[in-house]
């Protein structure tokens, strides 16, 4: 959904109905493609949209010609991108918000000054930072990440731990960061 009655729809193409959209399109309330228009050079994965901010995440380097590798913020009220600065040194698959954050995942090695396939960003300061003193993240991607509703977060994969703590493919980190006693392990792949 896009706020407004319509949706944000990604993926991979570079027409959406009738009109030239690579990557991303907004469609109106009567299924119609907008006016908005970033062209992105490859492929379009995830979005999360906090109030007015439009988090996309993929595998694609630029963003209207302009160098955003694999993950940009977008202010919707003035159609142009964020002061988010970062480098990804691989996909953005999933993204999830809540009130006071995004939490992207996928099968990169390095988001700014973090770690391993999950991130936080501060919604507010729109700066990317650890999950407060959380210092290891999962030991194998995570497929999936989900908001608890209460701060926290669910995250499901292919790891067997996140930090130090055994956790099989699911896991829940609390709104501190720490990963919780809450445990449920699965012997099939989740995604």
């Amino acid at each position: 959904p896009d706020n407004q009655g319509g949706w944000f729809v990604g993926g991979s193409f570079s027409e959406y109905g009738s009109r030239q959209r690579k990557g991303l399109a907004q469609i109106d309330s009567m299924g119609r493609v907008t006016d908005f228009d970033f062209q992105f050079d490859g492929d379009v994965l995830s979005l999360a949209l906090h109030n007015d901010t439009l988090y996309v995440g993929g595998e694609f380097n630029f963003v209207n010609e302009e160098h955003k590798p694999n993950l940009v913020a977008v202010d919707l009220l003035n159609e142009e991108m964020t002061s988010l600065k970062t480098q990804v040194d691989g996909n953005i698959s999933k993204l999830a918000v809540n009130d006071q954050s995004i939490i992207i995942a996928g099968d990169h090695n390095w988001v700014g000054p973090t770690w391993e396939h999950v991130t936080q960003i501060d919604v507010e300061s729109v700066s990317v930072e650890p999950l407060h003193d959380f210092p290891n993240a999962p030991n194998y991607g995570i497929d999936q990440i989900v908001s608890d509703g209460f701060g926290g977060w669910f995250v499901l994969g292919n790891f067997t731990k996140i930090g130090s703590e055994p956790r099989l493919k699911i896991g829940h980190i609390n709104d501190d960061g720490y990963v919780s006693e809450w445990q449920l392990t699965s012997s099939i792949n989740i995604q």
